[in-house]
């Protein structure tokens, strides 16, 4: 038998290196099979903890926007007010029509009570919201309005059929903004890219913000004084929407009516207080207590959405009556109104309001109702933004 050399034949055979790096390779794709890649491996983005990030990191975690709460409230008064404009629309052809009926004006006065009633709390608590504060305060009082209409007309409509016309024909003009009101609470709803007006720059050579004026008030604000009793014509005001408020030119740029049988005339005579040269003195006619009125205007005035406004007139009269200050839309919605006593002693009467909508045409109405036999004197009106 033939002996072969220690360490020689293929037991003692030493691999070669291509042999070594398949054998590798190998290991290495099975481990793989077997347990997964490491963790962060397959997202370039993550990376195993204490390893230095290379590239832009990802969130594991990326939540869907959150819904506006306040949707759902949106979406319900979207659907009341598609009812409730049906409603007007039905109520205008009943009106229009040769043969009216009172039953069918209280079918549809019925069914808009339905709607309206519930619609009042929804309204409310849309106006707690800060983003539809304005036209939520708006909805309420139209529901409300709406709402007393259909019950005075029930109830004193017994034997005629004038309160349900009255009431449809109020009911129109109060629904008559409701397309409107849509269109402004889907453009809320949609975020302030789409209801926010552009930010303006400021004028050539104008700081962006110039601080306090030397009356203290902030950049900004009015910068003209308010109007405080006794103190001279508030035109110096920026914000001031009448023209010629202390009566200077007579009733220029003012209107006056009278219900029939009334009879007034307007003078000038001595200003009240402050500066000036004149007011305005009516000398009033009025015997019925319930169907007099005298109402001194001035339109049209700019108001805008969500802003505060004060109107204020100097007032005298030769004996106590009351007067009614109110601002009034195109279609005779009230913006604002305040009622207040006058005498022979100079009073400034005052009425606050905040503006609902945007409306270019509002009306300042000073109205004196009632019988009334004797002269009542008017200076310094204004009509100014804030507080």
């Amino acid at each position: 038998m033939t002996s072969r050399p220690a360490g020689t034949g293929i037991g003692a055979r030493v691999p070669g290196p291509e042999l070594v790096a398949v054998l590798i390779a190998m290991l290495l794709y099975g481990s793989v099979a077997v347990f997964g890649l490491p963790t962060g491996a397959g997202n370039p983005g993550v990376v195993p903890d204490g390893t230095p990030r290379v590239g832009p990191s990802i969130s594991p975690d990326v939540a869907e926007p959150t819904p506006d709460p306040r949707r759902a409230d949106v979406l319900a008064i979207l659907e009341i007010n598609d009812r409730l404009i049906e409603e007007r629309r039905k109520l205008q052809e009943i009106l229009a029509g040769s043969n009216l009926r009172g039953s069918e004006i209280a079918s549809v006065l019925r069914r808009i009570s339905t709607q309206a009633k519930p619609a009042i709390d929804r309204a409310s608590a849309l106006s707690m919201d800060p983003a539809f504060r304005t036209v939520g305060a708006q909805l309420e009082i139209i529901y409300a309005e709406s709402a007393t209409a259909v019950d005075r007309a029930l109830d004193t409509s017994i034997t005629s059929d004038v309160p349900y016309r009255e009431a449809a024909e109020e009911i129109i003009d109060l629904f008559v903004d409701l397309p409107g009101i849509g269109e402004r609470l889907l453009s809320i709803l949609a975020g302030p890219s789409a209801s926010a007006p552009p930010s303006q720059s400021p004028p050539p050579g104008a700081s962006a913000s110039s601080g306090p004026g030397p009356s203290g008030a902030p950049s900004g604000g009015s910068a003209g004084p308010s109007i405080s009793p006794g103190l001279g014509s508030p035109r110096a005001d920026v914000t001031e929407r009448l023209r010629d408020g202390g009566f200077e030119e007579g009733v220029n740029h003012w209107e006056i009516t009278a219900t029939p049988g009334v009879l007034v005339s307007a003078a000038t005579d001595a200003p009240l207080s402050g500066s000036g040269a004149s007011s305005l003195r009516l000398e009033i006619t009025a015997s019925d207590p319930a169907g007099s009125m005298v109402v001194l205007r001035q339109g049209p005035i700019d108001i805008t959405a969500g802003e505060g406004y004060t109107v204020q007139v100097v007032a005298v009269a030769s004996t106590a009556r009351s007067i009614r200050l109110r601002v009034v839309g195109t279609h005779q919605e009230t913006h604002g109104t305040a009622t207040v006593e006058i005498g022979p002693t100079p009073t400034v009467a005052t009425m606050r309001f905040t503006a609902l909508i945007d409306d270019p045409s509002s009306t300042l109405l000073i109205e004196l109702p009632g019988a009334y036999t004797g002269s009542v004197l008017f200076d310094h009106a204004s009509f100014i933004e804030g507080p």
